[in-house]
């Protein structure tokens, strides 16, 4: 069923042939351990938030489900953006079993951005949700803790819209 990716930055290039991949997935972890830098590059100067994960989903499963909780979240609140590091703890970690690593790693397998994932699979984003294999009950519920959070967080909202930024 599953064979490990050798060349991975080979095997997809269509977006929507990584949708045909994940629909295959008969489970979403393997025995191999990936080492990830999750970033948000427009952002990086104004909002740091770099995360490094360690996760067995192979790298393009994994592309897939920041994409699926991107869209997820978009579908709960379209004028929150998410970073990396509001997603990591609560729900990479707690959701998706992926270790959150407290220290940057320079030997990481890939760096995944959430612009460019957007960027890449906004097109195909109803199949992206669609993905059964990323379906978690209790995603909703924690997005929603994240983008209609509280107060502090509409206040926020409004001061960005305000400034011209829409995340």
């Amino acid at each position: 069923m599953y064979k490990v990716l050798e060349e991975l930055d080979e095997l997809f290039e269509e977006k929507d042939e990584a949708i045909v991949y994940c629909k295959r997935l008969e489970l979403l972890f393997i025995q191999k351990y990936y080492v990830y830098k999750l970033s948000h590059f427009y952002d990086s100067k104004t909002y740091p938030s770099d995360v490094y994960v360690r996760t067995n989903i192979d790298p393009y499963a994994f592309e897939v489900l920041l994409a699926y909780i991107l869209f997820v979240a978009d579908s709960v609140n379209s004028i929150h953006g998410l970073f990396p590091d509001e997603i990591a703890d609560p729900i990479l970690s707690n959701l998706y079993n992926v270790e959150v690593l407290k220290q940057p790693m320079d030997d990481y397998v890939f760096l995944y951005d959430f612009y460019f994932i957007w960027e890449d699979y906004c097109s195909i984003s109803d199949e992206v949700k669609g993905l059964e294999i990323f379906q978690h009950q209790e995603l909703r519920n924690e997005l929603r803790k994240i983008v209609l959070d509280d107060e502090i967080s509409n206040q926020t909202l409004e001061m960005n819209a305000r400034k011209g930024f829409i995340l």
